[in-house]
This record gives C-alpha cells, sequence and structure tokens, in this order.
C-alpha cells in the first residue's frame, strides 16, 4: 500500500463528495521509508542519501520536510474546511488539528506536549522537518529545552484539509545522520510495542471525535482499492 497516494486519494474524495465528517487514522511503516513535502527544496539532495541507503522515496501530498519512517507512528486527518473545530484557515485548522493530536498522545503515552513553545529550534536551510519548527506544533520540554516529536505537514484544497504527521516513539531501524530525531524513548519509559500503541491512538482517536459528536468515519468505504483486506 502506498500511504502517499492513499491520502492524496482520501483528500480528492473529499474534495469530490464534500464529506463533512473528519476521519483520522494512525498507521505505521512496514519497513525504513522516507518522505519529502510536495514542494520541498534540495530533493535530489535527500533522494541521493536515500540511495546510498537503499530505501525508498515518497513524495507527500502536504508539505513539510524530510522524515525517515520506521520507529514513528503516523496519522492523516481529512476534514471539510468548514468544519467547526477542524476547519478555517490554515493557521487556525493547523493549530487546531495539532492540539488535537497532542492531546491524544498525551493520553495515550502520558506525558504534557506543550505548543507554541517560547523557543525552538529553526534551521530553515536543513532538510529534516525535526530540526525545523513552527508555530502550532506541540513539542515536549525536557530539562528547560523543548525536542519536537510531532512533525506535521498540511495541504489545503478548496473544500477540505489533508493534514499528515509523524509521531517519533523509537529510533529508526536504521541510523541516518541527516535525518536523527529525539523520539519518545529517549524520555520515558515505553512498556508496549509500536503497533500496540498505534491501535491504542487509533481507538482513543475514534472515542474523541465521538464525544465530539462527529460520525464515526471508516476511510476504507471511500478507497477501498488501498485496503485489500
Amino acid at each position: 500500500m502506498d500511504a502517499m497516494q492513499r491520502d492524496q486519494d482520501l483528500l480528492a474524495y473529499y474534495e469530490q463528495f464534500n464529506q463533512l465528517s473528519p476521519c483520522l487514522f494512525f498507521y505505521t511503516w512496514a519497513s525504513p521509508s522516507i518522505t519529502v513535502g510536495r514542494i520541498q527544496s534540495n530533493k535530489d539532495y535527500i533522494y541521493s542519501i536515500a540511495n546510498k541507503h537503499s530505501i525508498p522515496v515518497l513524495e507527500r501530498p502536504s508539505g513539510g520536510k524530510a522524515v525517515l519512517h520506521g520507529g514513528d507512528i503516523c496519522y492523516s486527518f481529512i476534514t471539510n474546511i468548514q468544519d467547526s473545530c477542524f476547519g478555517g484557515t490554515m493557521q487556525v485548522s493547523f493549530r487546531a488539528i495539532n492540539f488535537f493530536i497532542a492531546s491524544l498522545v498525551n493520553s495515550v503515552f502520558q506525558i504534557q506536549l506543550i505548543q507554541e513553545p517560547s523557543a525552538c529550534k529553526l534551521h530553515n536551510a536543513d532538510p529534516n522537518c525535526f530540526r525545523h519548527s513552527i508555530i502550532g506544533e506541540a513539542l515536549l520540554q525536557s530539562n528547560g529545552l523543548n525536542h519536537k516529536i510531532i512533525g506535521s505537514a498540511q495541504r489545503m484544497g478548496s473544500q477540505a484539509i489533508l493534514q499528515q504527521g509523524s509521531i517519533q516513539v523509537f529510533p529508526a531501524p536504521i541510523s541516518i545522520p541527516e535525518f536523527e530525531t529525539c523520539n519518545l524513548s529517549e524520555f520515558i519509559q515505553l512498556k508496549s510495542n509500536l503497533e500496540e500503541y498505534c491501535s491504542e491512538l487509533n481507538q482513543v482517536a475514534n472515542d474523541a471525535l465521538v464525544q465530539r459528536g462527529y460520525v464515526n468515519v471508516d476511510v476504507r468505504q471511500f478507497v477501498p482499492h488501498h485496503f485489500p483486506c
């Protein structure tokens, strides 16, 4: 399954049918991969690094910078641009969705992420998503420092919003210095494996959306060709 094409198709579905209820799901990667933002610069440099380590590169339909996957849990959030909780302008929706995702991560991992920190690392020329923080992202504070644990990027259509993100839980199975990140295992004792945490996040997310009055959305009905089982 190409997760990036799946998300692109979901965005197109929401654009075409003006689907009102948001859908949110978490997933993991079967093998190490790198994703790059749709309009990211220095893609040739990233491809050269990936080729050196024999791992694939996929282009996200959203923006943002490069992310090394394998020890992380990713999420996809799609909703209508008119959504009263998660819609609006890019800045407003980005902030609202990030706040919601952070609340789920806080619940599952028993941590306290903060939003809009007073200080953060900002290296605009660096292709690594996790060396670049922007307003609205949630960071983990430890020993007086803010650490980026969740990277997110958004794509706004005329009717719908797609936000994709990566939660760094464990170190990636392959070490690539250019894409090193902090991860939750450095700060807390983790008691479950990646798949168990992913399943718990999906359940907590579903419950939280239902509590807000949304209909439970099964994305498999929209793009069944991406979910053969």
